[in-house]
Formats: structure tokens, C-alpha cells, sequence
């Protein structure tokens, strides 16, 4: 299909906003209401629609056009919101799983801080999670690799995001 043209390029942000539904809405309703005070009872002659019917079509016509809008304007987008929600939460679940596994991990920032360790690491390396937060994973250097392979390391985290290896780290205790 073809691009949008302009007007729905600057409309559809503004869907994305409390305030945008409001206007849109409030400019839906102020339309319809016109649509009937001037098309509908111009068009229909007052004998056959008694005046204290107006107000009954009125609301009528109005609920037809509203609950619609409603429903696509605002409960649709909620209902994605939840879907999206109750994805993220459930790979959150299934990442807190894999990160309490048995192999130790740690998580760090851009600058190779610690943030995060979990039960594994602990016990492997001796080290509390209060103990190696804020630290840098030099804390378990054990001398056993060069340079060299530490570059590597740090080359496939920056490049991969992770790195997946074996390495000599050194206990808190000293043993390696």
C-alpha cells in the first residue's frame, strides 16, 4: 500500500496521548452533534418526529458513534498495553530462572561494574553480592591469563553483548 498522507502522519501521535483521545474524541462528538441538529432534524419534518423525541435520538446516535470509538480509540490499545505487559513480565520470569542458575554469573554496566551476581557466584567464588557489587570483575583476576585474553573477553562483550567461556578466577579465600 501506499504511504499515509500527511494529515494521518500528524493524527496517529496523537492518539498515543490521554489528552490527544480527548480531542479527538470531544471533536468526534462535537461532529456527530452537528451532523444532527443540522442534516438529521432539518431533513425530517417535525410532524413526524415529536420534539421530545430529539433528545432520546440525540443519545442514541451518540452511542452508536461513541462506544465504537471508545472501544478502538482507548480499550483496544489497553488491551495491547496488557498483552505487551504480560509478555515483558513473563521473560522476566524466565530470565530471573536462568540467571539463578548453577553456573555463576554477573551482570555489568558499559564500565565493567558490577551490578548484579547471583546465588552460584556467590557460593563459587565466596565473594556476597554486597561484597562484589560496585567492584569490577578484576576482583577475581587470578593471573592465569594473559592480556591478551582478556581482550578477547572484553572484545566479545562489547561486540556480542555477552561472552561465554572458562576462566581461572581466584576465590576471595585466595585459591584458584
Amino acid at each position: 500500500m501506499g504511504e499515509p498522507n500527511m494529515k494521518n502522519k500528524k493524527l496517529l501521535p496523537l492518539l498515543d496521548t490521554p489528552l490527544g483521545l480527548v480531542i479527538v474524541l470531544g471533536s468526534l462528538i462535537s461532529l456527530v452533534e452537528l451532523w444532527i441538529m443540522v442534516i438529521v432534524q432539518d431533513a425530517l419534518v417535525p410532524a413526524i418526529v415529536p420534539e421530545s423525541a430529539w433528545a432520546f435520538i440525540d443519545a442514541a446516535l451518540l452511542t452508536l458513534i461513541v462506544a465504537p470509538t471508545l472501544y478502538f480509540l482507548v480499550f483496544r490499545k489497553m488491551q495491547k498495553d496488557i498483552t505487551a505487559r504480560k509478555k515483558m513480565e513473563a521473560d522476566l520470569r524466565i530470565a530471573a530462572i536462568a540467571f539463578e542458575s548453577q553456573e555463576g554469573m554477573t551482570i555489568t554496566d558499559a564500565n565493567r561494574v558490577i551490578l548484579n551476581v547471583n546465588q552460584a557466584f556467590t557460593r563459587i567464588t565466596g565473594y556476597s553480592a554486597e561484597e562484589a557489587i560496585g567492584q569490577t570483575p578484576a576482583l577475581l583476576k587470578s593471573g592465569r591469563q594473559d592480556d591478551a585474553f582478556y581482550q578477547a573477553m572484553w572484545k566479545s562483550l562489547n561486540r556480542d553483548k555477552y561472552w561465554q567461556g572458562e576462566i581461572w578466577n581466584k576465590r576471595k579465600n585466595g585459591e584458584i
